[in-house]
């Protein structure tokens, strides 16, 4: 049954949120006050964006220019600019000139690269590298890469240990991500569109 009373308290109710929500107007839509910014809590957001050009250039394997993008580091931690890769040694951009070619040469870190067009071999077999083509190359695997153009060679490089206990692969592998099927999440996430 509706009582008098039951109304009183309804109505007192709305009109305790109402003055609480005039009072608190700014948490509410008009004169929203935004959270303080990265710089005055102190994060440095630009740790997380790492751009090649901000680093000094370096050579690797003898005659790519090698700048780093990301760095190895604790992301949850202060720390130097772009030193967030927790797993990882680091993440960069190699640019190898155009009619250029490595050496032969091998790394102790394994060697994940996404390439544009030319040439990696091994001294005993090779690959034609073009765009989409990826390479893991384990540690001490002898490799060359080779730029059968004449414009500069972009490759985007991931190195990193191999974690104590793992074995990695002798060989090296080479895969054309645009004919890889899809598997996993990804998989999952196309079923669902279909």
């Amino acid at each position: 049954m509706h009582s008098e009373k039951t109304d009183q308290r309804v109505l007192l109710k709305i009109v305790e949120v109402f003055m609480f929500m005039s009072s608190n107007w700014k948490l509410l839509g008009q004169g929203v006050v935004p959270p303080p910014s990265n710089e005055q809590v102190g994060i440095n957001i630009d740790r997380f964006i790492g751009s090649p050009f901000q680093s000094h250039p370096e050579v690797s394997h003898g005659a790519i220019i090698k700048r780093a993008i990301l760095t190895h580091g604790d992301p949850a931690t202060l720390g130097e600019p772009r030193a967030v890769l927790q797993y990882r040694k680091e993440l960069s951009l190699g640019t190898l000139t155009g009619g250029s070619q490595t050496p032969m040469t091998t790394l102790t870190e394994q060697l994940f690269f996404y390439i544009g067009e030319g040439r990696l071999d091994n001294g005993r077999e090779y690959w034609t590298l073009r765009e989409g083509i990826a390479a893991l190359i384990p540690p001490s695997a002898k490799h060359r890469i080779t730029n059968s153009s004449r414009d500069p060679l972009q490759i985007i490089m991931l190195l990193w240990d191999p974690p104590p206990g793992a074995t990695p692969a002798k060989e090296i592998l080479v895969r054309d991500v645009n004919t890889l099927p899809f598997t996993g999440a990804l998989e999952l996430y196309r079923q669902k569109l279909v």
